[in-house]
């Protein structure tokens, strides 16, 4: 059953992993061992200004600007607080530069901010505002070419925060604006955010206590947002392609949760994670040629210890938009399961793998469905209301197919499989509805178009096994009943077969090939109106 870790093997944890997650500021060789407050300054060239402001004790601030622009203001209050602020800026067109840093408590922070060269314009600006025992590292570098924008805005309130913003854009060309904000104002927190490359923005709000939140961007023209409150939760967003959108919401109800969003080939992708659960996973990866798809995970209030994860790896042809939508809701039940894959799985024909929708909903206890689409322009519904109920459902074809799977009860079964080769079947339909306990249904529905599959199970224990291969096919089940038992095998072109059993645990078996042959079958009484 999945868990907690959607996607461990491909965490970007391990990415950032190689490099200390936060510098520390360092005391300067003029200021060791004070013991009350210390502040080096050293300035070089153009209209630099540098003002210190320090009361209270063991209180250091190191500044050293080298050229144009450049404005630093640290202003720290009591306890030991330390504050480094190194600011470049030389070379062609070299302007800007600001670092505001406001600290009281037992603060740290670092402010690096480099542009070396080439039209830098009003770079790099810098705010840090910390209260308690806080830490802050902000690293900004241009270097060369039409470098401009850059922002880091950190605020921290509270005890025990972390931050470490990281902006980076080595000459790519047409550089414009990074921005970062960061605002925590729980306890112990701790924010990562690293971007390269340009035009992007990251924006993280923690609002709890002991969570935890990772951004790397390495492409351009992103955007991600994590606002995360409960306890002891975790947000990670990699997004290694350009114009992607992640959200994770975690509310503030929510505990020791997960949720992690990976989007790195294509682009123009929009993934979205709500969680107000306890203890629960949720995953969305976007790679390989997914374009302009869309993947949302809501784990509500009461989805504990549940798993809920989307793939959407695209159509076989890069560069064109595959336009998958899936969507997963686990609500007011435990330890519930929930997996979606669309993508072309088998690429035979043009546009496989696109423009599916997928949705599942689940409420209740220990529920599990799983989604798979590999054809063109389908659409599959799970809806699971109860406890212990099971779905499976593999869509393939090349267009205009439906699955719609409804179970309400408790330990229901159903197994769908809807033509498993996209190079065939379109406008076929299978709908399945059953409201009971421990129903089973097997459905397969494959190799012809404008076929449909009605089956309706009410009651407990009854069991229906069906196979449709062929065109204009129709098969129609209602079993109100219980332990009910159908079986049915349908070939040809043009067939139709309709079973009803009610009442008593009555049994059919029907075997039909060729051509326009109707079959009807009823055992026992309807029940009342």
């Amino acid at each position: 059953m999945m868990k907690k870790t959607i996607f461990a093997g491909a965490s970007i944890i391990a990415l950032t992993a190689a490099s200390p997650l936060f510098a520390q500021a360092t005391v300067p060789a003029d200021c060791v061992g004070a013991t009350g407050n210390c502040s080096v300054l050293d300035q070089t060239g153009s209209s630099l200004e540098g003002t210190v402001e320090q009361t209270g004790t063991g209180n250091v601030s190191d500044i050293v600007q080298d050229g144009e622009g450049l404005t630093a203001t640290v202003t720290q209050g009591a306890d030991d607080n330390i504050s480094n602020v190194n600011q470049d800026a030389p070379g062609v067109g070299a302007t800007g530069m600001t670092a505001n840093v406001t600290q009281a408590g037992g603060a740290d922070s670092v402010v690096n901010q480099t542009a070396l060269g080439a039209d830098t314009g009003a770079g790099a600006l810098a705010i840090v505002n910390q209260d308690g025992a806080s830490q802050s590292t902000i690293n900004q570098t241009f270097t060369l070419d039409d470098s401009e924008g850059f922002t880091a805005t950190v605020n921290q309130t509270g005890d025990g925060h972390t931050s470490t913003v990281n902006q980076i854009d080595l000459n790519p060309g047409g550089d414009s604006n990074l921005v970062a904000t960061v605002t925590q104002t729980g306890g112990t927190n701790s924010s990562t955010i690293d971007q390269f490359n340009r035009n992007q923005n990251a924006t993280v709000t923690q609002s709890g206590t002991n969570g935890t939140s990772i951004v790397l961007q390495t492409a351009n023209q992103n955007d991600a947002i994590v606002n995360q409150g409960g306890d002891t939760n975790l947000a990670d967003i990699n997004q290694g392609a350009r114009n992607n959108d992640a959200l994770i919401q975690q509310s503030g109800i929510s505990s020791g949760n997960t949720a992690e969003i990976v989007q790195d080939a294509e682009g123009l992708n929009t993934a979205e994670i709500f969680q107000s659960g306890t203890g629960s996973g949720a995953g969305i990866s976007q790679t390989d040629n997914a374009r302009q798809d869309f993947a949302v995970i809501t784990q509500g209030a009461g989805a504990d210890d549940s798993g809920a994860a989307i793939f959407q790896t695209g159509g076989e042809v890069s560069g064109d938009p595959s336009l998958n939508e899936a969507l997963i809701d686990q609500d007011g039940g435990t330890a519930n399961s929930s997996l979606i894959e669309q993508g072309s799985s088998i690429p035979v024909i043009p546009g496989a793998g696109t423009e599916n929708v997928a949705e599942n909903i689940q409420f209740g206890n220990s529920n599990e469905s799983v989604i798979t689409q590999g054809g063109f322009d389908s659409a599959v519904f799970v809806d699971q209301i109860g406890d212990g109920n099971s779905s499976i459902a593999s869509q393939g074809g090349d267009g205009s197919n439906l699955v719609d799977v409804e179970q309400t009860g408790n330990g229901n079964i159903s197994t769908l499989q809807q033509s498993g080769n996209p190079q065939f079947a379109s406008n076929n339909t299978a709908n399945l509805v059953q409201n009971g306990n421990t129903n089973t249904s097997s459905i397969e529905q494959q190799f012809g178009d404008n076929s449909l599959v009605d089956v309706l199970q009410e009651g407990d224990l009854n069991t229906s096994t069906l196979t449709q291969l062929g065109s204009n096919q129709s098969i129609d089940v209602d079993q109100l009943a219980t332990g009910a038992s159908s079986t049915i095998t349908q070939t040809g072109d043009n067939n139709s077969i309709t079973v009803a059993q009610y009442t008593d645990a009555h049994s059919s078996t029907v075997t039909q090939g060729g051509s326009g042959n109707s079959v009807t079958v009823t055992q026992g009484t309807p029940p009342a109106p």
